[in-house]
């Protein structure tokens, strides 16, 4: 996806989804890829695995963001995302 060479939902579909790119506690050292992301206050951040965000679409995962805005405990709203 970063090369642009598939979108989104190509990479969904795709065969090779479930490759591991990398591991923590496989080697030593971990190769770390950081990143710069503007952010405002009153923005929402989610930090979540691609197991959540292959599971939920995008407009459901910013529905709960807005619906749980503010929550004390945010992650006990997010459960409903993933139990049935």
């Amino acid at each position: 996806m970063r090369a642009g060479l598939i979108d989104r939902e190509q990479s969904l579909q795709s065969e090779h989804q479930n490759i591991l790119l990398r591991a923590l506690g496989r080697d030593r050292d971990v190769e770390v890829e950081l990143g710069e992301v503007a952010v405002s206050p009153g923005d929402c951040l989610l930090l979540c695995s691609d197991g959540l965000t292959r599971m939920v679409p995008d407009a459901g995962l910013a529905d709960a963001l807005m619906r749980f805005r503010g929550d004390p405990q945010p992650e006990t709203g997010f459960l409903c995302l993933i139990l049935p």
